[in-house]
């Protein structure tokens, strides 16, 4: 059992004897259901070689604390617990700190009754890795449309890592449409369904700022 230490963001490296994932999971006063998002975390179907899960209770005072403490997890489990509640983004964030995965992905303990575990997962993964992709291909975008940009971390071996990471995230998401093409339509639609109200704000930003972005036009 381990204690929260303070966290670091790590960087993401391809493994390669094949992905691994890290999932990371914050809980709070979960009690009832934490033994069985556990359980369905480690045997449901996800396109990586490897997992391991690393589950963070944020203080929890229903006993959950104490059920993650005495009870003997695999060995692919890892708990840390911290000692008052932080709040859900800082017990991710805690999570990452103890990840070894070449990915990582943050997953509910709660589910709907009307999906299956593997299914949720498939949606966070499809959407996730697609804008890690895009992510990385802005690097080599800016690198080359905004070259005067000052740079305070330079990205270790580019531009191959950069490509690298680009290819395998776009290879899972392809092998997400071809495997499973029915989740990775939801998973895109969850996306799309953030379009309305991007295209609501950026118009309504438009509306109260001038050109330059310093008033009412």
């Amino acid at each position: 059992m381990e204690r929260a230490p303070s966290v670091a963001w790590q960087d993401v490296a391809v493994s390669r004897a094949g992905p691994s994932l890290s999932i990371l999971m914050a809980v709070y006063n979960e009690r009832t259901t934490v033994e069985r998002a556990i359980e369905d975390a480690l045997s449901a179907e996800l396109p990586v070689e490897q997992r391991e899960l690393i589950v963070v209770d944020d203080g929890s005072t229903d006993g959950t604390r104490e059920l993650l403490a005495r009870h003997t997890w695999p060995a692919e489990v890892k708990v840390v617990l911290h000692d008052s509640n932080l709040g859900k983004g800082t017990a991710i964030r805690t999570a990452l700190g103890h990840a070894t995965g070449d990915l990582a992905a943050p997953l509910p303990v709660q589910f709907p009754i009307t999906g299956t575990y593997e299914q949720l997962a498939t949606y966070v993964v499809f959407a996730s890795f697609l804008f890690y992709a895009l992510s990385a291909g802005a690097v080599i975008r800016l690198r080359r449309t905004r070259p005067q940009l000052a740079r305070p971390y330079r990205t270790w071996g580019y531009p191959v890592t950069p490509l690298v990471f680009i290819g395998f995230a776009l290879w899972l998401v392809v092998n997400t449409v071809v495997e499973a093409p029915r989740d990775a339509a939801v998973g895109a639609g969850i996306v799309l369904a953030g379009v309305p109200a991007y295209v609501f704000w950026h118009r309504r930003q438009g509306r109260t700022q001038g050109y330059g972005g310093g008033g009412p036009s």
